[in-house]
């Protein structure tokens, strides 16, 4: 009987259908997986092994699996291409939210730095005007005295209408890595004003 069946020329059609099949499944399987990655299903730690070839300097993907996690000493799992993008999205998300939250933070640090500025301003503004106020003497100190105590008045008015979105030190510090636009007088513009 077995000799009928290697006659046949659709048990050898079979045979080759068979043998393109797993040469296939072999080739989709290496496609699938990101290649040298490796990932702890318990802690999602994620290990990539490379091959350094000192000769050529060239780096390669080690597939071989890598024992066992350091962490939770769990098995190594290979990493698909859809878990290493899905993991990517997810680690994007994650950071645009950081950035959010520190970006929301700054601002509140700026706004509650530029109030107790702007309350300094006054206080230091009253002790002047306060210490100020009532000086005798000559009429050319009491006229410098006037004049400090009108100076202070007028130094907390002009500081107090000041809007802290249009001071330079405060866009600097909003934007420490000087992404401004060239030529605005900010950081990054190659000191162009």
């Amino acid at each position: 009987m077995a000799d009928l069946l290697s006659d046949d020329p659709r048990v050898a059609d079979l045979v080759n259908e068979t043998e393109a099949l797993r040469a296939r499944v072999a080739e989709l399987e290496a496609l699938v997986y990101v290649p040298g990655l490796w990932r702890c299903a318990k802690c999602d730690f994620q290990l990539s092994q490379m091959n350094l070839h000192a000769g050529s300097g060239n780096v390669s993907p080690r597939n071989e699996p890598g024992g066992t996690c350091p962490n939770c000493h769990g098995p190594l799992w290979r990493v698909t291409e859809r878990q290493s993008g899905n993991r990517l999205c997810d680690d994007l998300e994650r950071v645009v939210l950081e950035r959010n939250a520190a970006e929301g933070r700054l601002e509140t640090a700026l706004r509650c730095g530029w109030e107790a500025c702007r309350v300094s301003v006054y206080e230091m503004a009253e002790a002047t005007i306060d210490e100020c106020t009532g000086k005798g003497g000559t009429e050319l100190e009491r006229q410098f005295h006037r004049g400090r105590a009108f100076e202070a008045k007028g130094f907390s008015k002009g500081f107090g209408a000041m809007d802290p979105a249009l001071d330079d030190h405060l866009k600097k510090a909003r934007d420490p890595m000087g992404s401004a636009t060239a030529g605005d007088g900010l950081v990054g513009d190659g000191g162009k004003t």
